[in-house]
């Protein structure tokens, strides 16, 4: 009876052990250590590849908390593209069902921050998210000094400063 007890449980195991050990051998799995040791040097560049890593679950659980603080290390660091992907963390829908609490006003700063720092794309976001935005405003200046804006700041300018 306890032999066949074993038997039960290496077959229910086995299958487990197997994917634990593709994990283990799996370059990208390794890959994501490496980052992990280089983020916790100091390293703001391999911060936001995991922090990428981690929003995704790829060969890391994914983890929306600890992946906004390694955003939060890289874009500390001046890191425009970890700024922008925190920015993005912050609106996005399912942030607050993943322990993320959204802050449209947060998520302008750092968008504008990444923009600011070298970042296109946070230029772009964060002008859609005044283009979309009925209660965000954009000042004059910000769209000014960020000419790729454009037609986001042009849409939200529209509705919050009247023509006459």
């Amino acid at each position: 009876m306890l032999h066949q007890g074993r038997s039960w449980l290496v077959a229910r195991l086995l299958p487990f052990a197997s994917v634990a050990l593709v994990a283990a051998c799996n370059p990208g799995a390794k890959v994501a250590r490496e980052l992990g040791i280089l983020c916790a040097d100091g390293q703001a560049e391999a911060c936001d590849s995991l922090g990428y890593q981690t929003l995704r679950g790829q060969y890391v659980l994914r983890d929306w908390s600890r992946a906004s603080e390694l955003f939060e290390a890289a874009c500390d660091a001046e890191v425009a593209r970890g700024c922008v992907r925190l920015g993005n963390m912050l609106v996005h829908e399912d942030a607050g069902p993943n322990g993320i609490t959204p802050d449209s006003t947060m998520a302008a700063t750092l968008l504008a921050k990444g923009c600011d720092t070298g970042a296109m794309t946070g230029c772009a976001d964060l002008a859609d998210m005044y283009a979309a935005s009925k209660s965000m405003w954009p000042k004059p200046q910000i769209c000014s000094s960020r000419p790729v804006m454009g037609v986001g700041c042009s849409a939200a300018l529209t509705w919050v400063m009247p023509t006459s």
